[in-house]
């Protein structure tokens, strides 16, 4: 199995778009993010409808998306037509590596400058993520003297600090997975959703007045919370503090098609990349394998899911190696990972023997999209630890 190296990883998301007139209503909503989330969170994002907000700026000579807090994407314009306002941009974000040169969604956009000059090799999974847009609506001027949660998501860190009460439908600990991962605050971290859009809650315990939610099952999914607090954006997740919760109807600017129209469902996990790499020889005695993970995992089911063993000569069996395996949620990995397996063992590795990790199959996200199988293949070298 291929894996994408760190190294290699670049983000180039490409936004490819037309011109719709402000007036011309969708009959649903597109999932609200925002530019800080797509860069932060790709591989979660691909193949989903999104809308972003921000503004066309030309720099040496190419465009980009910007949000005005730092955080752009590359832009390939295929109209003419340059608007320069502050927009909110639709549109779907894709792996070119996981497309072919020739996929008609790619037709008519100029991809050179992020894929490479006719006859370089096509970027693999992973490397180069591209955003077709295909609606354009120049977003409201000016900031909306009341929040929704789409609002804040949209906006971003634009609205960092910002104290702010909203209405939300109940979604757990992520259950209907609308976010690609938990902020990791507290242990009563849920979300509330409303009109596409999905936020984080923190500080407090969903449980107040005639109402005590249980965030790890569905069965309260049909209630509404009125949340109170400071509202935050943390690598493109956007996160309410809450100092007070209470029990609502349902948010009124929240269109009924919208509700009734259930969110895709997360992209299942993937391995993104691994050190040791596959193939590699030389390896210490002593290495620590890590494993880059697009998404968190459910930790209870790496229970009995990750094998370890020395590869046996034709023939013969898989000896086991005692070892211990833990998840660690990081913001700071890098290639777009957002989880880091390690596996460590109980002592060190025999020298000059092929060592396979398996991921089998089991494993799962904490909505329980399944992470496909996935074996590692590496030789111990000879030096002594």
């Amino acid at each position: 199995m291929r894996v994408a190296r760190a190294a290699s990883a670049v983000l180039a998301a490409v936004v490819v778009c037309g011109i719709t007139p402000g007036g011309a209503a969708a009959q649903t909503l597109p999932q609200a993010a925002n530019l800080a989330a797509l860069a932060a969170y790709p591989d979660f994002y691909v193949d989903r409808t999104v809308v972003v907000r921000g503004q066309l700026h030309a720099l040496d000579g190419r465009l980009s998306l910007e949000d005005g807090q730092g955080h752009r994407v590359a832009t390939v314009w295929k109209s003419q037509a340059r608007p320069d306002s502050t927009a909110d941009v639709t549109g779907v974000l894709r792996d070119l590596g996981r497309m072919k040169e020739d996929d008609p969604r790619l037709s008519g956009y100029d991809l050179t400058p992020f894929v490479g000059a006719g006859g370089q090799e096509w970027p693999r999974p992973g490397q180069v993520f591209v955003f077709a847009a295909a609606r354009f609506v120049p977003a409201e001027a000016g900031a909306s003297t009341t929040a929704t949660i789409r609002s804040l998501v949209l906006d971003g860190s634009r609205v960092d600090g910002r104290q702010v009460t909203v209405v939300g439908q109940f979604a757990g600990r992520n259950l209907f997975g609308d976010l690609p991962r938990s902020p990791g605050l507290g242990r009563w971290d849920f979300v509330i959703r409303s009109a596409g859009a999905a936020i984080w809650v923190s500080g407090m315990q969903p449980r107040g007045r005639d109402f005590d939610f249980d965030p790890d099952t569905r069965i309260d999914s049909n209630r509404w919370l009125q949340v109170s607090g400071t509202v935050h954006e943390q690598h493109g997740l956007m996160v309410i503090e809450a100092t007070k919760l209470a029990l609502s109807k349902a948010d009124a600017t929240t269109p009924a098609v919208a509700q009734a129209k259930a969110i895709p469902p997360a992209a299942p996990p993937a391995v993104l990349f691994t050190v040791p790499v596959e193939g590699e020889t030389d390896v210490a005695t002593t290495v620590v394998v890590r494993i880059q993970l697009s998404r968190t995992l459910d930790r209870a089911s790496l229970v009995n899911h990750v094998g370890v063993g020395y590869v046996p000569p034709a023939g013969g069996q898989m000896v086991g190696i005692k070892s211990i395996a833990d998840l660690e949620d990081r913001d700071d990995a890098p290639g777009g990972a957002v989880a880091v397996l390690r596996i460590r063992f109980a002592q060190p590795l025999e020298r000059f023997r092929r060592v396979r990790v398996e991921l089998l199959e089991g494993i799962k996200a904490p909505d329980g999209q399944p992470l496909k199988p996935f074996q590692l293949t590496f030789t111990v070298g000879g030096a002594l630890p």
